[in-house]
């Protein structure tokens, strides 16, 4: 595929239509990807180290590729989706932010993440086994918006949840010690490989 080397700034600025890179591109970022209030960038192809992520308020990002979040990054009151092959070895701290969760990662390529306020939701597959995913006050509840919760268990405490909005979730062998809510009507999980419910 083709290759854009950013060293400048690559801006998403327009709320009617999104800064796109198509994921047949590969982006190398040795600059910065921006949005402004109301802007939206969506970089498919994202390589190697994401660089410096620049998310004002209001603004919508979406990256997918194969790519580490290598400098912190602080959504405050924007939204940012991380999809494809990714790993966060930085401080990615999201307030008042809705963060997407995509693409198959593990805990510790979530890494050091904080949330205040807000929703994270779990939109592709938390490769959980052996591991323990723990919600609580601080974390607060997560949405298991569509994505697959696989292996490991799922604990609540502190008046987190995990919550289920819609109806194409999968639990893949998991164990829940805490509790699940259902939050729309019809909403639903698929169970495969068993479930444990404590």
């Amino acid at each position: 595929p083709s290759t854009i080397v950013n060293r400048g700034t690559l801006l998403g600025s327009d709320p009617a239509e999104a800064l796109t890179v198509a994921a047949e591109v590969a982006v190398v970022n040795e600059g910065v990807l921006a949005v402004t209030a109301g802007g939206r960038l969506d970089i498919g192809g994202l390589t190697g180290p994401a660089g410096t992520l620049s998310i004002a308020a209001g603004g919508d990002v979406k990256l997918g590729g194969n790519y580490t979040l290598n400098q912190n990054v602080s959504v405050n009151g924007a939204s940012l989706t991380l999809n494809g092959d990714w790993s966060n070895a930085a401080a990615l701290t999201a307030t008042n932010a809705t963060v997407n969760l995509g693409g198959e990662f593990t805990l510790a390529d979530l890494g050091n993440f904080t949330r205040t306020a807000g929703a994270v939701n779990l939109t592709g597959t938390l490769v959980n086994t052996g591991g323990t995913l723990a919600l609580n006050a601080t974390t607060g509840s997560w949405n298991l918006a569509g994505g697959t919760l696989r292996g490991g268990r799922v604990t609540t405490v502190g008046g987190a949840e995990l919550l289920v909005p819609a109806q194409n979730a999968t639990l893949d062998g998991a164990t829940l010690d805490g509790v699940m809510r259902f939050t729309a009507p019809f909403a639903g999980v698929n169970v495969v490989n068993g479930l444990t419910l404590n």
